[in-house]
C-alpha cells in the first residue's frame, strides 16, 4: 500500500513578504526605547488629545513612507542607494545619533563633559 501526503503549493506566494517580518522584528527590536517615552505621554493624555496624536503619527508615517517610495523610484537615487546604502547608513544613523545628544544637551551627563 503506498502512502500520500498533501504538500502545500510551492507556487502560492505569502501573504506577507519575508522581509516585512524582518522590518517588523527590527523595528520593535528598536522601539524598546520608545516605550519609555510614549507611555508617560499616553497616561498622561485624555481621550481626545489621544487620538489626534495617533492620528497625527499615522498620517505623517504615511507621508514619510510615500516620500520614501518616491524617492527610492527615482532612477539616480536608486542606483545610489543600491550600490553606497551599506557604506552610507551606519554613518548616517552615528550622525543622526549625535545630533540628538547635541540638541538635548543629554551628552553633558557623561563625566568628562562636566
Amino acid at each position: 500500500m503506498v502512502q500520500t501526503c498533501d504538500i502545500p503549493e510551492q507556487g502560492k506566494p505569502p501573504l506577507i513578504a519575508p522581509q516585512t517580518y524582518h522590518v517588523a522584528v527590527v523595528t520593535l527590536a528598536n522601539g524598546g526605547d520608545n516605550i519609555g517615552i510614549f507611555i508617560p505621554l499616553f497616561a498622561g493624555s485624555n481621550a481626545v488629545s489621544l487620538w489626534i496624536t495617533i492620528a497625527t503619527f499615522l498620517v505623517l508615517v504615511s507621508v514619510w513612507c510615500y516620500i520614501a517610495y518616491q524617492f527610492s523610484r527615482h532612477p539616480a537615487i536608486a542606483k545610489f542607494l543600491s550600490q553606497y546604502s551599506d557604506a552610507i547608513v551606519p554613518f548616517v544613523l552615528i550622525g543622526l545619533g549625535v545630533y540628538i545628544l547635541y540638541e538635548s544637551e543629554t551628552y553633558q551627563l557623561l563625566p568628562f563633559f562636566r
